[in-house]
């Protein structure tokens, strides 16, 4: 058989469902790129065992139509089921897990694991089936990627490999590394750098936050919390104290990421034919990174107040200077310490951005918003925790136009169970994984330093 075989496993009381996947599927079909193959072809007097066990071996991909009625077949979970996971496992069969109708999946430990589609975990036809065809048509041309990489292995849960503390992480599959690659390529990804790539020369804003509730007595229990902190002191002593007094403190850091490191994150993503990069951290090392590697750049600081609303930006109509991959912007969300009032730093400077960027939508530069809906973004050294990732994704992000639904990629570091209770880590990522998802946003479960690492080698051999 000259085309990759897709392997459906289906309950027969879900009939109709598996017609209209075949359907979508049959386009990819009729084009010459796949063969399908489900139980309904067995014919007369074939051994159907035989038959599915050939069926499954000769499969490039296979895709489990999950239902209730799925999930209560003693034939599909203990003749099909295992063997297709065996071939995941061994072979690196890509298992395609697509929730139909709602049921318990969450609670079967070998489906739970597994990225499921749709990517919001919303099943197909749940809300009166009005989103099957988009979901469906979504599906297709994923499988439709999958089988133009031929050899490839990958699977539907992404790979597990070991950190260098011996430590699990997550990555991605193979189909979204290698769309990550071609976005870059083309200059179409735009990433976002968080305070995780800085951990090794400055100080956590955890510890700022204790540091200062100590020095200036601040009353409440939560110590950590930074914002909360910077308001106490901007109430207490004046607006402008927290953010003089951060900007002092980096400013006399004498340190700076070793440029020459080709896994330092600023470093590697220089190297990059990118035309913007953004960060919501106020130290200047992207711009650093850039001059190192012999790129000039344009730092540029988020106009979000009436404090630095006249500063001067390339992006002025009158301005007359060029950016692009070759000359990038470098443009600093929450504020640089060069410019302390450009800083978001309190609880109320948060919320004033909030609300300042949704009542005046030119804050944001029409070419910058435009990379933001048009690109794959790269958010780098994040927790979903930390309020200047919650802030970016919802507060900008989500409230973006999503033009072609481009995936985008979010380093995440892994998550702590609470002390207390019976949450484990897995039903954490679980949570986080979903919340992502409902933006298209796939999750590398590392540090920044792991994940540059090994978009490294693969860019080195993308281009090799």
């Amino acid at each position: 058989m000259s085309q990759p075989s897709i392997f459906i496993s289906y309950s027969q009381k879900d009939e109709a469902e598996k017609d209209k996947l075949l359907s979508h599927l049959g386009v990819l079909q009729r084009a010459g790129l796949i063969d399908l193959w489900s139980v309904d072809q067995i014919s007369a007097g074939t051994e159907t065992a035989q038959a599915i066990d050939q069926a499954i071996a000769r499969a490039k991909v296979a895709i489990l139509l999950i239902s209730a009625n799925f999930l209560t077949s003693d034939f599909i979970l203990s003749q099909e089921v295992p063997k297709l996971l065996k071939r995941r496992q061994n072979e690196g069969l890509v298992v395609f897990p697509i929730i139909a109708t709602a049921c318990a999946w969450r609670m079967v430990d070998w489906l739970a694991e597994m990225q499921v589609r749709p990517k919001s975990s919303k099943p197909v036809y749940g809300d009166g089936g009005s989103h099957v065809d988009e979901d469906l048509a979504a599906i297709a041309e994923e499988v439709a990627q999958i089988v133009r990489q031929p050899g490839r292995a990958v699977t539907g849960s992404g790979r597990r490999t070991d950190s260098a503390d011996g430590s699990s992480i997550q990555t991605l599959d193979d189909r979204d590394w290698d769309s990550l690659l071609y976005r870059i390529k083309a200059g179409q990804c735009t990433p976002f750098l968080g305070p995780e790539v800085t951990r090794e020369i400055i100080t956590p804003d955890r510890d700022v936050a204790l540091s200062w509730a100590v020095e200036h007595a601040y009353p409440l229990a939560d110590r950590y919390n930074l914002p909360k902190v910077a308001q106490f002191l901007a109430v207490r002593r004046d607006p402008a104290f927290p953010a003089d007094e951060f900007a002092r403190s980096l400013s006399a850091i004498k340190l700076r990421p070793n440029y020459t490191d080709p896994n330092e994150p600023h470093s590697f993503l220089a190297k990059l034919p990118l035309p913007f990069y953004i960060t919501t951290n106020y130290d200047d090392f992207m711009v650093q990174a850039l001059s190192h590697h012999t790129r000039s750049s344009h730092r540029e600081v988020c106009r979000w107040n009436r404090y630095v609303k006249d500063q001067p930006s390339v992006f002025d109509s009158d301005s007359g200077a060029s950016f692009g991959p070759t000359n990038p912007v470098v443009y600093h969300l929450f504020g640089h310490i060069g410019l302390p009032e450009s800083m978001v730093l309190t609880e109320d400077d948060y919320l004033d951005f909030l609300v300042n960027i949704s009542r005046n939508s030119t804050i944001i530069p029409r070419q910058l918003e435009k990379a933001l809906v048009q690109t794959s973004l790269l958010f780098v050294g994040y927790e979903l925790s930390d309020i200047r990732f919650r802030i970016l994704f919802r507060g900008l992000i989500a409230s973006l136009q999503r033009g072609l639904r481009r995936t985008s990629i979010a380093v995440q570091l892994r998550p702590q169970p609470p002390e207390s209770g019976n949450i484990v880590e897995a039903q954490i990522r679980e949570y986080l994984e979903e919340y992502l998802a409902k933006a298209d946003v796939r999750v590398y479960w590392g540090d920044s330093f792991e994940f540059v690492k090994e978009l490294r080698a693969r860019w080195e051999a993308f281009n090799g």
